[in-house]
């Protein structure tokens, strides 16, 4: 009887643990960007002085926030997100990573795209 008590329990405990998606305001394109974005400011940082980089990065969020027209909550949140799906989390990343060394080849053989012009595995338009 324990044995039907406790398998009964777990089916309706397991019923309820929520499977719901990410809530994600921004399109993969976009994630990509900001990562992209991320990357380079963190880079950035890293090459000042250790008792700016606290400041610099603050200003550096504010700066991605007015180039992706998006508050900094907002693309802190859909990284939070991302971070419950984690499969697609490393898609962002690796697409954000391949952009970048498609970027750097570009740049060191002259080439005059931007990186958003050359996010790799662009979104299909819809």
């Amino acid at each position: 009887m324990n044995k039907i008590l406790f398998f009964v329990t777990m089916t309706i405990v397991s019923c309820q643990i929520s499977t719901s998606k990410p809530k994600l305001t921004m399109t993969n394109d976009q994630l990509v960007e900001a990562m992209i974005e991320l990357y380079t400011a963190k880079a950035a940082a890293n090459l000042s002085n250790v008792e700016y980089r606290d400041s610099l990065m603050d200003l550096y969020y504010v700066q991605i926030a007015k180039k992706m027209g998006k508050p900094v909550q907002e693309i802190e949140s859909n990284f939070n997100e991302l971070l419950k799906v984690p499969d697609s989390l490393v898609m962002i990343q690796n697409r954000a990573m391949d952009t970048i060394r498609e970027w750097q080849n570009l740049r060191l053989s002259g080439g005059k795209k931007t990186v958003t012009d050359t996010l790799v595995n662009k979104d299909v338009p819809k």
